[in-house]
């Protein structure tokens, strides 16, 4: 085993914290670690405590609910696209019909990710893509979902002092505003309940 020195790249002893040749940081190399619960090799950079992991599998059901709210509206967007512009699609249309696609693969890879205890920046990703969407229907309800996501986001991040790697506990919160602004975006659109939704 030996350390990697983060600035001339070189390798030393690794009992030292600095390099022996320019006085860099080092970098642990990576190392895996045999996961007993789910025989599976676990990096050391990814999460093997319990916490963490139940937080994390939590935040994954959150996204397999949201993702079972947002294809009625996606299936629906592309009927109309498919069903009444089907001979006449613009570019507008077909950047829509991609622009569906990948934002449903990247909270479904969200998920895969929270079920699996990793990558917490793509779960942020599909809670951001869970909000921004039924958001963009009103400037007003945008700003809203934009200040409470980016409140529990500062909250998580201060807690585990990364941006790109919140607190487990704050993704389950970010991904739960996702759901309220997808639910909100219904009532939107169906016009139910009037008064402050319709705002």
């Amino acid at each position: 085993m030996y350390n990697r020195c983060m600035k001339c790249r070189r390798k030393f002893n690794p009992d030292l914290r600095f390099c022996p040749y320019c006085g860099g940081e080092s970098r642990s190399p990576k190392t895996q670690l045999w996961n007993y619960e789910d025989k599976t090799l676990v990096g050391h950079e990814e999460p093997v405590d319990d916490y963490m992991r139940k937080a994390y599998r939590q935040n994954g059901f959150l996204l397999l609910v949201a993702i079972i709210l947002i294809i009625p509206a996606y299936l629906a967007g592309l009927y109309l696209v498919f069903v009444e512009d089907a001979m006449e699609l613009v570019a507008s249309e077909l950047a829509f019909i991609a622009y569906v696609i990948v934002a449903f693969v990247m909270i479904a890879y969200g998920a895969f990710c929270a079920f699996s205890s990793k990558r917490p920046g793509a779960q942020v990703l599909a809670s951001i893509l869970l909000w921004v969407n039924p958001g963009l229907l009103h400037p007003i309800a945008f700003a809203f979902f934009a200040v409470l996501f980016l409140f529990a986001w500062m909250a998580g991040s201060s807690k585990s002092g990364s941006w790109r790697r919140p607190d487990a506990s704050f993704l389950g919160i970010m991904t739960v505003i996702g759901i309220i602004a997808v639910i909100w975006g219904y009532f939107w659109l169906f016009n139910i309940s009037g008064g402050f939704i319709t705002l």
